[in-house]
């Protein structure tokens, strides 16, 4: 998957949704990259579902 923006001071849903993935211990069910254009990248890599994400405190 990939979401656009990511990081943006307008797209806190987002922001906040990358911060729990990269919160939550993902193992081998996936990896996650943030590039240098804003993206979150999420690959899949196994067929297990992914984990129940963290609760993470709005951004201030």
């Amino acid at each position: 998957m990939i979401w656009d923006d990511y990081g943006s001071f307008q797209c806190e849903g987002v922001a906040t949704l990358g911060r729990q993935l990269f919160a939550a211990d993902l193992g081998d069910v996936g990896r996650l990259v943030h590039n240098i254009n804003g993206h979150l990248l999420l690959f899949k890599t196994g067929d297990a579902p992914l984990p129940e994400l963290p609760s993470i405190p709005a951004l201030a």
